[in-house]
């Protein structure tokens, strides 16, 4: 039936549809949600949109069933403070389990009033893609009161949903005596004691996330308050609490109906590094089902992540307790210099310290303060400079 769209969508993805066990279930999954009619449908009148869709659920769910092909070639090992998102691994029925409850999420957030308010209020149906992000960049929607809207389709001078392409919108006044004008439809708003040039900032006092080619939310445009958007995205932030979605993702539920599938957890892996020190942290977000043996090879795959083929040694706790020892008993100044230094004053000889470590710590005493000072070294490498690598996203 969707034999086309199933050998194209088995090259992207680098998978086989006759001997790859994962694919009836991400066949399943895509039929239930309508993707393949979708994509199909959209091509017809020359949209790509259907099918872009299509293949980001399908990798969405492969990666999330496991074995998923890199996307790309792994990058290049350059230092990033931005937090790698991954979905956790899982076995088939736990997959097939957040499927399913994905599916009663959907159902049970298309019968929510809100949701249904917002959609016969502003929309008059569901969006395909194409049309949630038209909607979302539509000047009116952003801009102007939602009351302005409401009053329109009431008097059948606009029809739901909006959208209309409008120029960019223009801004005219003297003094602090502003109008604001957008064609289409031709609607102004005025303000006083605000300049020209800073009318539309004034206005536009929010952030809203717009779609892209591969996710459903990327950093995007601005909207304002009391507008369409911003009615949209406190709904959204609304579905996020009761769901457990993103807020982008409520935001396109409302406006498409696609029920986001929710992961039965993911991995943030969040590289941090300075002059002085180098390390990360590993978050697992997990639902409460999901096995003890699925969260251990989670962690242990994100954290061959940042060891990359180096050991993992561990450290007794006598080299820990030296290195604590000696750097409470050191001086430590960051010198600004072009290049930074950080300077270090010990205070007292390493004679002095091994004399003050056997006293405090005679189960573990030295005989020299050699050895001592190189146990400290040794310790301190492998604590503050771990062999560790930043995470390829």
């Amino acid at each position: 039936m969707h034999d086309d769209l199933e050998q194209r969508l088995a090259h992207d993805l680098k998978i086989d549809t006759v001997t790859d066990p994962r694919w009836p279930r991400v066949r399943w999954f895509l039929n239930r949600r309508e993707l393949f009619d979708s994509a199909r449908t959209a091509e017809i009148v020359g949209d790509i949109e259907g099918y872009i869709e299509l293949r980001a659920a399908a990798r969405d769910l492969l990666k999330i069933i496991g074995g998923m092909p890199e996307k790309e070639p792994p990058g290049s090992e350059q230092d990033s403070p931005d937090p790698v998102f991954e979905p956790v691994g899982v076995m088939r029925v736990e997959a097939c389990r957040a499927a399913a409850l994905s599916e009663w999420y959907g159902a049970t957030a298309n019968a929510r009033p809100d949701v249904r308010r917002f959609r016969e209020t502003y929309l008059g149906r569901t969006l395909t893609r194409s049309e949630s992000r038209r909607f979302l960049q539509s000047w009116p929607n952003r801009l102007f009161p939602s009351s302005m809207l409401v009053t329109a389709f009431e008097r059948g001078t606009m029809s739901r949903p909006y959208l209309e392409d409008s120029a960019e919108p223009v801004v005219e006044g003297s003094g602090n005596s502003t109008v604001l004008r957008v064609d289409p439809p031709g609607w102004t708003m005025s303000g006083t004691g605000v300049s020209p040039q800073y009318m539309l900032q004034h206005l536009l006092k929010f952030r809203y996330i717009e779609l892209d080619e591969t996710h459903y939310w990327r950093t995007g445009t601005s909207y304002g308050q009391g507008s369409v958007v911003d009615e949209l995205v406190k709904l959204g932030s609304q579905l996020e609490h009761a769901y457990g979605w993103d807020e982008g993702e409520g935001v396109i539920f409302v406006l498409s109906g696609v029920s986001p599938f929710v992961p039965p957890g993911r991995v943030q892996s969040h590289w941090s590094a300075g002059n002085w020190h180098r390390g990360g942290v590993i978050t697992l977000e997990v639902q409460p089902w999901v096995s003890v043996d699925t969260l251990t090879d989670a962690f242990r795959r994100a954290q061959r992540q940042y060891f990359q083929g180096h050991r993992n040694r561990a450290i007794s706790e006598r080299h820990s307790e030296l290195f604590r020892f000696i750097v409470q008993r050191t001086r430590f100044r960051e010198e600004e210099t072009g290049c930074n230094i950080l300077r270090i004053e010990r205070k007292g000889t390493w004679t002095a310290l091994l004399r003050a470590w056997n006293a405090e710590h005679p189960e573990w005493s030295y005989a020299s303060w050699r050895q001592l000072a190189q146990d400290f070294k040794r310790t301190r490498d492998r604590i503050v400079y771990p062999p560790l690598l930043p995470p390829r996203s």
